[in-house]
């Protein structure tokens, strides 16, 4: 991690950004993104520290254009919205000045910036898990919004992550979230080689803390995704915008339409019945069998 030697995070730029942005522009020392944000400008801390701030707003407008776009049928007036895989805030300490109606949640498996977000930034915060079948919260949300998360999901996890988050979706309510796509594939992660489901990875990351068994960098292309999302049972695509984050990650909407746990109901249901189904015939199979034994050992 890099390191403020003279003071730049505390000094009089902070206190100037706070006023510009009406935002805390306190950054915690774990931050990768920032840390990341300093080697990209060549050590220059001031310029790293606008753009973590400048480009934080930027996101959070473009965020709640989006939810507002493909808000949930009869667009509640306080929608309850999640950010997953939030990080230390960059993007949830501009939501409550350009979404203020919003009921905001940060979500991330960091737990520092759990902390950090909830008791620096004053944000509502929720612990994620690296197995999205262990993810278990009470709350469900009108949205949810995972900026550059699917972007660093290996191909296996994929769906299942899909499926974690439609869980936690109100009826009706919507999931945004970027991906590496093919503009990021010329202009980013060119060494990146695709396989012919078109998904490649680069076992690397910013994240040192976090195992490569779960996060890399991922370029996936629209049949891939399109094609994991169909195969989200409840999960339907309503808006695709190609380039639209950051110059090159592809933007996917897709909405609840049918909830969650009715569709692992329905499931559940399928399972027992091909397993009923199955006995039967067993059952029938093995009466058949004794009755022609019977028949044969018959005197005639």
């Amino acid at each position: 991690m890099f390191k403020d030697e003279r003071g730049v995070l505390s000094g009089p730029m902070a206190a100037a950004l706070q006023q510009e942005f009406g935002v805390p522009t306190k950054i915690s020392p774990d931050d990768m993104l920032m840390n990341a944000l300093v080697w990209v400008f060549k050590g220059d801390v001031e310029t790293a520290f606008r753009n973590y701030i400048e480009d934080g707003r930027r996101n959070a407008l473009m965020v709640k254009e989006a939810v507002e776009q493909y808000a949930p049928r009869g667009k509640p007036k306080r929608p309850h919205v999640l950010d997953f895989a939030s990080g230390y805030g960059r993007v949830g300490r501009h939501i409550p000045v350009v979404a203020p109606r919003w009921r905001y949640t940060a979500m991330d498996i960091h737990r520092q910036a759990v902390t950090f977000n909830k008791d620096e930034l004053g944000l509502q915060t929720i612990l994620s898990h690296q197995e999205p079948d262990q993810i278990r919260i009470g709350p469900r949300f009108h949205a949810i919004f995972a900026l550059s998360f699917f972007s660093h999901v290996r191909k296996e996890h994929f769906v299942p992550w899909l499926e974690a988050l439609h869980r936690m979706l109100l009826p009706g309510g919507v999931l945004i979230f970027t991906t590496h796509g093919p503009e990021s594939h010329a202009t980013a992660l060119p060494q990146v080689t695709m396989d012919e489901d078109g998904y490649g990875m680069l076992e690397e990351s910013e994240q040192h803390d976090l195992s490569k068994d779960y996060y890399i960098h991922a370029v996936t292309y629209q049949p891939f995704v399109l094609k994991a999302i169909a195969a989200t049972a409840g999960l339907r695509l309503i808006g695709l915008r190609e380039k639209a984050w950051w110059g090159h990650q592809d933007m996917y909407a897709v909405r609840n339409i049918a909830p969650a746990r009715e569709v692992e109901t329905k499931r559940i249901i399928a399972s027992g019945l091909r397993q009923v189904r199955t006995e039967v015939k067993e059952t029938a199979r093995g009466a058949l069998q004794t009755i022609k034994r019977a028949v044969r050992r018959r005197p005639g």
